[in-house]
């Protein structure tokens, strides 16, 4: 079995029927991780652990992970303890359409804040162009866009852009819903 995470492999684990690791159930398959003494150095447990964990196919496709543990034993060898627990994790199924579907998501919403972005520079490059202040200076038009609440804030680059005698880059802000720019901090 191999766990992938962004198309890299990051764990591989072998499981076999031989070595009793691995056994098949009605509608699954089911995984023995741990079956031994209980483990951990700091553990005030001695006794018995039971890990495992199956793999299902639910009828809508999706793959439900069950996760068993059971435990029991003396605690400093004196007092009797036993605990189970059972967890459930569900994916939903791949679907090359659903896929397909999301990407399209992304596209359009990628479109949009670039259309956004483009609109919110335009009203900014406009606005410094009419109110250019006597100790700034205009070298580029490239800019970046940050989100702040109730307004867009235009900051000119750093680097050859907008600058005053100081020497900053001010922000432009402008009215998410108007378009119109609404203050200039510096």
């Amino acid at each position: 079995m191999i766990a992938f995470s962004d198309g890299q492999s990051v764990a591989e684990s072998t499981y076999s029927e031989t070595a009793g690791t691995l056994r098949c159930i009605a509608g699954g398959v089911k995984i023995q991780t741990y079956n031994g003494l209980t483990r951990g150095m700091s553990n005030p447990v001695a006794g018995y652990e039971h890990d495992s964990t199956t793999l299902r196919k639910a009828n809508d496709g999706s793959l439900v992970i069950e996760g068993s543990s059971a435990t029991f034993g003396l605690v400093f060898m004196l007092i009797p303890v036993g605990a189970a627990e059972t967890h459930w994790i569900r994916f939903q199924p791949y679907s090359a359409e659903e896929e397909a579907r999301k990407k399209a998501e992304n596209a359009a919403r990628e479109k949009t804040a670039t259309d956004r972005n483009n609109a919110v520079v335009a009203v900014a490059r406009e606005y410094v162009t009419k109110n250019l202040p006597a100790d700034v200076r205009f070298l580029s038009w490239r800019a970046f866009v940050v989100d702040r609440n109730d307004t867009w804030a235009v900051v000119f680059l750093p680097t050859d852009h907008l600058y005053d005698s100081n020497g900053d880059a001010p922000e432009i802000f402008v009215d998410k819903t108007t378009l119109n720019v609404v203050r200039v901090e510096r």
